[in-house]
């Protein structure tokens, strides 16, 4: 903790004074890992209460990597939560650790997009009130969500069916923080991400100047390197360096 003070208190006892609630909320904003150990509740699979956070080998390598301003890509089988971790950073990028800052969200289809959406929302809903300043004047629907008290935008894209189409999606992808989901699934990814990469150099570089949080993730199960999306994706992550604790 950045305040020892905070040991021992419960960020969802309702009986918290203001002041300690101002300690609360600074320190999840300036302690990414305060935030998910004491703070973040993940909805149930099964039963009525939200479950803690857990700390496995893919979440906390995620997150670490991510934290460092590295791209990283998680692939892990399907029912494993795979997108929980990238979810708790959506969830603490939008209401908590950044400001003026757009997050844009690629995946395969508006079924995918409209199950990340409301994860993001479930999780939110499950912080403490004073940690989540939205108000009815923030969008809240199944394609985007908005932070208007710090000035944030969580903002969704879906494949499309051709390359052009493809191209003009990834152009509108200007933003320092880009998550893709099911990338080997997404038609013509191969189109969208180097034009989604390099729509966001500006964005990512201005984050840097100011010290903002950016970076990007990339999320899937394994496609077929057989196919043309696939083996892209394929060859995307397997260029890159592979995790280990070393």
């Amino acid at each position: 903790r950045l305040q020892p003070d905070l040991q021992g208190i419960d960020p969802h006892d309702e009986s918290l004074s203001d002041e300690v609630k101002t300690m609360i909320g600074l320190e999840c904003r300036y302690n990414f890992w305060y935030f998910i150990r004491e703070v973040i509740r993940i909805p149930p699979v099964a039963g009525p209460n939200p479950v803690p956070y857990k700390a496995n080998r893919g979440n906390l390598a995620l997150s670490w990597v991510f934290l460092n301003n590295i791209d990283i890509a998680l692939i892990q089988p399907r029912q494993t939560g795979k997108s929980v971790s990238t979810d708790c950073i959506m969830v603490w990028l939008l209401y908590i650790g950044a400001s003026n800052t757009t997050i844009n969200m690629l995946t395969k289809d508006h079924t995918l997009r409209t199950k990340n959406v409301e994860r993001l929302k479930k999780i939110r809903d499950f912080l403490p009130k004073y940690l989540a300043p939205i108000s009815g004047k923030d969008s809240d629907n199944q394609t985007d969500l908005t932070c208007k008290a710090y000035n944030n935008s969580y903002i969704t894209g879906v494949g499309q069916t051709s390359e052009s189409a493809a191209n003009n999606l990834g152009r509108g992808l200007s933003s320092p923080v880009t998550h893709v989901d099911e990338g080997p699934f997404i038609r013509f990814i191969g189109t969208t991400i180097p034009a989604a990469l390099a729509s966001g150099t500006a964005a990512r570089e201005e984050a840097e100047k100011y010290n903002r949080p950016f970076g990007n993730i990339f999320t899937t199960t394994a496609g077929k390197k057989d196919d043309r999306d696939g083996r892209y994706m394929y060859d995307l992550i397997h260029g890159g360096a592979i995790w280990e604790e070393l």
